[in-house]
């Protein structure tokens, strides 16, 4: 895998949503930094981000790597909502901390006492070895882990990094990374106790090394499943590409046999190199790994969305991918959080002609109103949310229970919301539902509809409108003259005055749902402007004459 040292740019893409219109993915949030972006120089080198956590507070903590011209050391940046830097963080926001003759970070976490553990390398003696370091709050380091609060691990002879962390309930802590055999790279996972020693119940001796391809095979993220599983991601290498590669483990550390093949799922976006660098878990279980995807012509920021059980999200992007262009010539990302409102921050570098900048983009990680519940959705119905018909709001929340709604049934009443997203109406006894089909076909009406009563309102609904005689009624409005006529039907029927007016009031409310969408069929060119305004009078007349019936005495 290449290994890239660059200089610090935060650059923030953020789907927002415009007033009058939907987000598109990749828009950039103008409420970050400079218009989404912010640049921060750690040295005067090369400096890059591969990891980053959204704290409590919602301020962000980076961590990677910066060059000091001799050597490599970790590297932490903390900024606050808005994208500047937390002078109460180290010095001016930035933590540099040395590890042997160079060392780099690559994944952190946050545990729940403030401190932050970063994982990654370090070297010594012609190798590399796992390194990590805890932090406290503020930026020092914290003595009770480790040897002044860093811990170096080998796994096998050559060299072992880690890039990934992961923090159990326990407190114990799970890097993975690779080990280099010599003839090739295994995925490799250490588990380590709260004090930085490792837990011999895992694997052996704390350690776990596992092969995916032929080649090469390295992760880069790790994610702790609420079943206490573990997913990490990377890449595996074959003869001439690279793909996305993901693996599931038990608790103990063996492979998870009921994700993809034997654990392990490998995802070719396009068919040269393709490299996952971090994870996240959502809450409805789907895996989102973030990395990147280079063509042979230029490199970019790629997004894989996973369900379950592994196979590819295809609500999610392009059948479960999303390749998303930086500034300047290539770039890559190499950390991914989810946040509350269920966007995902994506964070890594960007190439910019002469050195490199840290580069975070934000999408939406789901579109309310797309039809497709997806957390922090509670519901979607699509273009109806908000609507009458409909009790989930616009903005994917389910309406309390009482809200008044339309279940679309023309024989119940008081329809009101469950608070669970279900539109719940009284049964109104004696009415039975009718299926009757509304054509541009049917016969034309030639004697005058009475003046009044029930039967004057069923005559219109049954009568053509002329020039509407040659197109056909979108479904929902045919759907609502349907049952407006069984409703007049039944109050013409009705055993006693109370019941009438019921049907009365309830036609009226269909009738008037009818009206809009009538409308709305017109806007968009579903009907002609001269079937849409004379459709709109014949159904306003009838609602006026429900409405009368509803009020009479």
């Amino acid at each position: 895998m290449m290994r890239h040292t660059l200089s610090v740019l935060l650059w923030a893409a953020a789907l927002a949503l415009p007033p009058a219109a939907r987000a598109n993915t990749g828009d950039l949030d103008p409420a970050f930094g400079t218009g989404g972006q912010v640049v921060t120089p750690i040295f005067n080198g090369y400096d890059v981000a591969s990891a980053l956590v959204l704290q409590p507070d919602g301020k962000l903590v980076a961590a990677g790597h910066a060059y000091n011209a001799s050597n490599t050391v970790f590297a932490l940046v903390r900024y606050n909502t808005d994208g500047s830097l937390d002078g109460s963080f180290g010095t001016g926001g930035k933590v540099t901390t040395a590890i042997g003759t160079g060392s780099g970070a690559t994944a952190l976490v946050l545990q729940p006492d403030g401190k932050l553990v970063a994982a990654g390398y370090a070297s010594s003696a012609g190798k590399t070895t796992f390194a990590l370091v805890r932090y406290n709050a503020s930026g020092s380091l914290d003595a009770s882990f480790g040897t002044g609060g860093k811990v170096t691990t080998p796994i096998g002879s050559v060299d072992d990094e880690a890039f990934a962390l992961v923090l159990e309930p326990d407190g114990k802590l799970v890097a993975a990374g690779y080990s280099d055999r010599g003839s090739n790279n295994a995925v490799a996972l250490v588990r380590y106790n709260a004090d930085g020693s490792l837990d011999t119940g895992f694997g052996t001796g704390g350690k776990v090394t596992t092969a995916i391809g032929s080649i090469d095979d390295e992760v880069f993220a790790l994610v702790l499943q609420p079943d206490g599983k573990l997913v990490a991601a990377g890449y595996t290498s074959g003869a001439s590409n690279t793909a996305f590669a993901l693996v599931r483990y038990n608790a103990s550390g063996s492979p998870d046999a009921s994700f993809g093949t034997g654990g392990k799922v490998t995802t070719q976006i396009v068919t040269m190199e393709n490299e996952a660098f971090a994870l996240v878990l959502q809450p409805d279980g789907k895996l989102v790994a973030a990395g990147y995807t280079n063509d042979g012509s230029e490199q970019d920021f790629a997004l894989v969305r996973y369900s379950a059980d592994g196979n590819l999200d295809g609500s999610f992007g392009t059948g479960g991918k999303v390749i998303t262009p930086v500034p300047g010539a290539f770039g890559e990302a190499n950390a991914l959080v989810l946040q509350p409102d269920g966007k995902l921050a994506a964070a890594g570098y960007s190439y910019n002609g002469s050195d490199t900048d840290f580069a975070v983009a934000r999408y939406l990680g789901q579109v309310c109103g797309d039809g497709i519940v997806q957390a922090p959705e509670q519901c979607d119905d699509g273009t109806a949310n908000g609507a009458f018909t409909s009790c989930c709001t616009t903005t994917c929340q389910f309406n309390g229970s009482g809200t008044s709604c339309d279940d679309g049934n023309g024989c119940t009443d008081d329809d009101t919301c469950d608070g669970s997203g279900a539109c719940v109406g009284t049964a109104l006894a004696g009415c039975t539902t009718t299926t009757t089909t509304t054509t541009s076909s049917t016969t034309t009406t030639t004697t005058p509809c009475p003046d009044s009563g029930f039967e004057g309102v069923g005559c219109m609904l049954r009568s053509v409108v002329q020039p509407c005689a040659d197109e056909t009624l979108p479904r929902p409005v045919r759907r609502r003259i349907t049952q407006a006529m069984s409703l007049a039907d039944h109050g013409a029927g009705a055993s006693n005055g109370k019941k009438a007016r019921t049907f009365a009031r309830k036609a009226s409310k269909t009738l008037q749902k009818a009206v809009t969408l009538a409308a709305a069929a017109t806007a968009k060119a579903e009907l002609s402007l001269l079937c849409g305004d004379a459709l709109g009078g014949v159904l306003r007349e009838a609602e006026h004459r429900a409405e009368q019936l509803a009020a009479s005495r």
